[in-house]
């Protein structure tokens, strides 16, 4: 008997070890998904009504701004082709997984080049933000990576009451006393 009792105890423990990887992976999901969607690569700050930029790489760019300045429409074009990129507003999962007070924008870019970049109406001290970003992807890997990260820390308490708890029951007497003469 004291053979299994070991054999279970490994178990617990080999167990604890999965679930600790697991934890550890779902955070390494989350900070990875921040490196790759979100590089830095080409952020701007867009201070006028009516500007250019280089696109150097083909993906999906954002344009954020304060949620103060209201509803603001975008127009992209491309200098070279003269085509429109169609722009959508964030959907309700990308404006949620979107830092809180602002609104945002996203559009595919095909091929790299020098855009031209319109927002109506303008405010006077607008500010708004282009990133090569894609916070869609940033919200659905890191929202992956928590819930694989908690659902491992759930299940770690479970082996951890076990084997606390296996000791305390080992330590209770098996047998009751027998009642002596009175």
């Amino acid at each position: 008997m004291p053979e299994a009792k070991r054999s279970s105890r490994i178990l617990a423990l080999l167990l604890l070890v999965v679930l600790a990887g697991g934890i550890g992976f779902g955070f390494w999901m989350t900070d990875k998904a921040h490196e790759y969607y979100y590089p830095g690569r080409l952020h701007l700050l867009i201070q006028e009504q009516d500007s250019t930029f280089e696109a150097e790489q083909a993906g999906r760019h954002e344009l954020s701004y304060r949620d103060e300045l209201g509803d603001l429409k975008f127009d992209v074009v491309s200098v070279a082709k003269g085509t429109r990129i169609p722009i959508e507003p964030f959907g309700v999962f990308t404006q949620l997984a979107h830092t809180s007070g602002w609104r945002g924008h996203a559009f595919q870019i095909d091929s790299p080049g020098l855009y031209r970049l319109s927002a109506r109406p303008w405010p006077n001290g607008a500010e708004v933000h282009l990133s090569y970003t894609d916070t869609e992807a940033i919200a659905r890997w890191s929202l992956g990576g928590i819930l694989l990260a908690g659902t491992c820390l759930g299940l770690m308490i479970l082996p951890v009451i076990r084997l606390l708890k296996r000791p305390r029951e080992a330590a209770r007497p098996t047998e009751l006393p027998t009642p002596g003469p009175d």
